[in-house]
């Protein structure tokens, strides 16, 4: 009779013991700061347009993650941050450059380390006799948090169509 009682005891502590093990537990994620994150974004943008400005490689570049991936409009896909060099290297040769990004939507991830940035640019400089060219879009610039920073993994931009020729 004792061994009965034993082997029940001992049945129900190890029933009791895999089915707490079997429940899950979900730690709650911590709701991101989306208001600090659309201002650190502002900030990015900010940065990404001075360097433009200021025509430095150095300063664009350094807001890439290593393993970045850019998509121009009209060009071929670079990947990773040295192709991504050439890319800004050569366009901040253009005569005339000037280029802003101005940011319109931020999509923040539940965790906080990503975002999503969708905004408008607007491009202007000089084509090879001289002329004006003037380009107006918008973008998707894809950022995650590396090392305590925000860098862009993904980035592509196109052009908005043309406005319709005004009616004779």
């Amino acid at each position: 009779m004792r061994s009965t009682r034993a082997c029940c005891v001992l049945f129900l502590v190890l029933a009791l013991l895999v089915v707490s093990g079997c429940s899950t537990r979900r730690t709650a994620v911590p709701a991101a700061d989306t208001g600090a994150i659309a201002a650190a974004v502002d900030s990015f943008i900010a940065t990404h347009n001075a360097a433009i400005a200021a025509r430095d490689t150095d300063a664009i570049v350094a807001l890439y993650a290593d393993d970045a991936t850019v998509l121009p409009a009209g060009g071929a896909r670079r990947d990773g941050r040295e192709a991504i060099r050439a890319m800004w290297a050569r366009s901040l040769t253009a005569p005339g450059l000037e280029m802003k990004i101005a940011s319109g939507r931020k999509l923040v991830s539940e965790a906080g380390d990503m975002v999503a940035d969708i905004g408008t640019y607007d491009f202007r400089m000089r084509g090879p006799r001289g002329e004006p060219l003037h380009d107006v879009g918008k973008y998707v610039t894809v950022m995650k948090k590396v090392d305590g920073r925000w860098k862009m993994v993904v980035d592509i931009w196109n052009s908005d169509p043309p406005p319709p020729a005004a009616a004779k």
